[in-house]
């Protein structure tokens, strides 16, 4: 039969190794992909802790005046009104004539205002901005905020309006914000970002306390889109990957053509010399089979012990006829000893030995839950008084007259001669269900049965069905229906 092309032992290596370069190739390119995009990150976590720095300075550097601010803010963001279209040129000199009023605190929010602007554009960042965490709620407060959200003339949020909505008060989930919270109670810095998912898009979130004259004030918030520069990392990385392929099918290449050389060539002269010997069974070609193993590899041994397993194979074969006649003897003389061995010659029926190996099959499967099953015992009386009284050929039909009639009523069921004057019955299926039935039937008949005996045929009879509440096991059974035989 000939081989299709895609089964061929070559096609399958080059496959193996394909795929190997492509998983070493993908694995290898993600690899310096993410590499990269983590460097990035580094470089993006350092910039944006500078950000941080130099607004935390800005805020420091005004000490008292900053903490008045953020006081009065945080009681009276409410009344302030702050013109959401205010220029530099609107804000006034900080003097001592404007101190402690509205107007100087709303002049005063501007100014904070325009700069963490100036620091937006002056860094290119889109989002700059301080809050003051509420610990006791996981609530935050923003104070200076670069969203720069309207507010209606009943002072709600609103998407129009003349001047800024201020107090914008959150609640940030420990779980989602744990950079932000872990900044906040340490008053320490911390080297990593929050990734953020909101409305805005996904961006970097850092945080840098503020800490005046040892009292925690606030945190100055920076967040950075996060700029999609994997298209320049993945020209890259594509550049390197395709270089390192090129490099890997070279290799797999020479490699191929070795293994086509030295191995797979090999392997079609041995299996096109046992396809010979196959169809012509000629011992003659294990010398052409000799021939191949020059070396001392994996497939030079197999190709000697072909050789040899060809020459041995002809006596073998010679045997072969011999012993399979004398194994049909023996396993047609194991059946016919295996049936006198557990039949009872008298009446035809099941021996002891066969009731024996019933049990063994009753116990596995009550352990496997199949509890409906249950024992009769029938016993002839006087069957030694028969025996003595009218010889033994009389009391042989009674035996068999007996065991026909117990066949017949219970003919669903297995029957057993388990002693001289014996016999048991195994209940399971239909008989189970209707052993009341069965045994009252078995009396009536047992009355209307003509016996060849002058002596009255009399049976006890001893029943027991599985009880898990009084049998451990299939004996237990035996043994009730052996007792209730002998009530």
């Amino acid at each position: 039969m000939k081989r299709k092309w895609y089964s061929s032992l070559l096609i399958k290596f080059a496959l193996i190794f394909l795929v190997f370069t492509l998983i070493e190739v993908v694995f290898s390119g993600v690899t310096t992909y993410l590499n990269q995009v983590n460097t990035y990150k580094m470089q993006s976590l350092q910039n944006i802790s500078g950000i941080g720095d130099y607004l935390q300075e800005l805020l420091i550097s005004d000490g008292k005046s900053f903490q008045n601010y953020q006081n009065y803010y945080i009681e009276n963001y409410a009344k302030m009104n702050v013109p959401a279209d205010f220029s530099e040129e609107q804000t006034i000199s900080l003097n001592s004539s404007f101190k402690d009023s509205l107007s100087f605190y709303e002049y005063l929010h501007k100014y904070y205002l325009l700069a963490f602007e100036k620091a937006k554009k002056a860094f290119n960042i889109p989002y700059a901005y301080y809050l003051v965490p509420q610990e006791e709620n996981f609530h935050v407060l923003y104070v200076i905020d670069g969203k720069s959200s309207l507010k209606d003339s009943d002072g709600n949020k609103s998407s129009q309006g003349q001047n800024l909505y201020l107090g914008e008060n959150v609640y940030n989930d420990p779980k989602d914000y744990s950079l932000l919270w872990k900044t906040w109670f340490t008053g320490e810095k911390q080297d990593d970002f929050e990734l953020l998912h909101t409305q805005r898009g996904r961006n970097y979130a850092y945080y840098t306390p503020v800490i005046i004259d040892g009292k925690k004030m606030g945190l100055i918030g920076i967040e950075m889109e996060v700029v999609d520069v994997r298209k320049s990392i993945f020209d890259n990385t594509l550049k390197q990957t395709l270089e390192i392929s090129l490099v890997l099918i070279l290799l797999i290449a020479l490699l191929l053509i070795f293994i086509n050389k030295r191995v797979i060539s090999k392997i079609i002269k041995l299996e096109a010399n046992i396809i010979e010997y196959s169809a012509h069974k000629n011992t003659k070609i294990s010398k052409n089979i000799k021939a191949i193993a020059r070396g001392n590899d994996e497939i030079d041994s197999l190709a000697k012990q072909f050789a040899k397993m060809i020459v041995n194979l002809e006596d073998y074969m010679k045997n072969l006829a011999k012993t399979s006649r004398d194994l049909q003897d023996t396993k047609q003389w194991a059946n016919e000893n295996n049936v006198l061995a557990n039949k009872d010659p008298l009446t035809g029926v099941r021996n002891k030995v066969a009731f024996e190996n019933q049990i063994k099959r009753l116990e596995w499967q009550l352990s496997d839950g199949h509890t409906d099953f249950g024992f009769v015992i029938i016993r002839l009386k006087d069957l030694k008084k028969i025996y003595s009284s009218e010889g033994n050929e009389k009391g042989d039909s009674v035996l068999k007259t007996l065991c026909f009639l117990i066949c017949h009523v219970f003919s669903n069921s297995l029957v057993f001669r388990i002693e001289s004057d014996s016999f048991l019955v195994i209940l399971e299926k239909d008989d189970f269900v209707k052993e009341a039935e069965l045994i009252e039937n078995f009396n009536k008949q047992l009355k209307e049965t003509a016996f060849e005996s002058s002596e009255s045929v009399t049976t006890s009879l001893g029943l027991a069905l599985y009880n898990p509440k009084e049998d451990k096991d299939v004996l237990s059974v035996y043994s009730r229906a052996e007792d209730d035989l002998n009530s």
